[in-house]
């Protein structure tokens, strides 16, 4: 007879038996007893057939910080926040300096003052005033983001053409002023729709990179805060079939 063979309910069921019968014992001075790191999580979920894509979505879903943004994608000003459980050591704070690097100059040198951290930093076209603070068993980061400078490389060019065009179209022969006032108005539209679009691409650009930095900046610190993820066997399991929540949970250490 060939080796026996199971459903996929049936595996999350003898899954969840297996993780309630497991004795809750821990072992002294062993403090990481009964954690499952995400790698590990990864290798049983892909022996169970569930694609790495939609584990790394329910690692991500049950991440152990929270997000606060303002604003849109499109907006010049923004101000994004993210709260970590856990108490960041002051000697950690390189973790955020490694992400937000510090602008250059006497205006964006660092400066930490007690327990928080305040300086300025660059992404992309954008201008953030970073500060790092904790509070009762948390440790908040947030920046505040401003795009403007995203006018010079975009705008500047855009009233550049409009001068150096208007001089050539009105210094032109064989034309009505009827003729030079359109074509001058026709080149005028095409140079600051482009213009603005730019402009709007690079505010956008900026924001989505400012938001990578905050997501990964947060996931290190909560690394090192100490913080813990929890992913329950059944969430594991979701996107293979629909099972149903155990108490059990697997719990995560990056």
């Amino acid at each position: 007879m060939g080796e026996r063979q199971f459903t996929e309910q049936q595996v999350a069921d003898i899954i969840r038996r297996a993780a309630e019968a497991q004795p809750r014992l821990t072992r002294p001075g062993n403090a990481t007893q009964g954690l499952i790191n995400a790698s590990e999580v990864k290798r049983i979920a892909q022996e169970l057939g569930i694609a790495s894509d939609a584990v790394d979505r329910a690692i991500e879903d049950t991440s152990n910080w929270t997000a606060t943004d303002s604003g849109s994608l499109n907006s010049v000003d923004r101000t994004m926040e993210r709260r970590v459980e856990g108490e960041l050591a002051d000697e950690d704070y390189s973790a955020v300096l490694e992400e937000f690097v510090p602008s250059s100059g006497p205006g964006g040198q660092s400066i930490s003052v007690g327990s928080t951290l305040n300086y300025k930093a660059m992404a992309g076209l954008a201008e953030c005033n970073v500060n790092v603070s904790k509070k009762s068993g948390w440790t908040n980061l947030r920046v505040k983001s401003s795009a403007f400078l995203a006018l010079l490389p975009t705008m500047i060019p855009a009233l550049l053409a409009t001068v150096v065009s208007g001089g050539i179209v009105w210094e032109s022969r064989g034309l009505t002023g009827s003729e030079k006032l359109m074509i001058h108005a026709a080149i005028l539209i095409a140079v600051w729709g482009l213009a603005t679009w730019a402009f709007r691409s690079a505010v956008r650009s900026s924001n989505r990179k400012i938001k990578e930095l905050m997501d990964r900046t947060a996931t290190k610190m909560a690394e090192l805060s100490g913080g813990t993820r929890t992913i329950s066997g059944a969430r594991l399991l979701a996107s293979g079939a629909p099972v149903e929540e155990t108490e059990q949970e697997l719990r995560l250490q990056d």
